[in-house]
């Protein structure tokens, strides 16, 4: 008979601490009242969405069959790859918002010299706006 205190992730029977997959984190302390890992998680969010967060293919339903507990060192592991999930999209949002700021000057100074050569060389410019309006 399968024992339900075996870790849904990493198989460990009988683990020190468990914590239930259904649970608002917020209320799942571990079975030994351990509340090193309450604020790990936002305390609405259960672990079974993140786990599905961190590997959405895997099914896991309640009442499926299976144990609905994973152990302490699993819900770090859980933790740290949200971290490293979040850490990864902030990253590319500040990328993305430097490359608009770095593509934004390159345009303001590409204008800019162009509103410089014009001031320069009028003439040669006022031919070159001639012929593009003839072509």
């Amino acid at each position: 008979m399968m024992s339900f205190e075996i870790c849904r992730c990493c198989l460990r029977d009988n683990s020190t601490c468990t914590y239930s997959i259904f649970v608002p984190i917020s209320e799942s302390d571990g079975n030994n009242n351990n509340n090193s890992c309450r604020n790990i998680f936002n305390g609405n969010e259960n672990l079974r969405a993140a786990l599905l967060t961190c590997a959405p293919t895997l099914h896991v339903e309640r009442d499926d069959g299976l144990p609905d507990v994973i152990c302490e060192q699993c819900l770090w592991r859980l933790r740290d790859a949200l971290e490293f999930r979040r850490h990864c999209e902030e990253s590319e949002r500040e990328l993305l918002r430097r490359y608009a700021d770095t593509e934004r000057a390159i345009e303001d100074a590409l204008q800019l010299i162009n509103v410089l050569d014009d001031k320069q060389h009028p003439i040669s410019a006022d031919l070159g706006k001639r012929k593009m309006n003839t072509v």
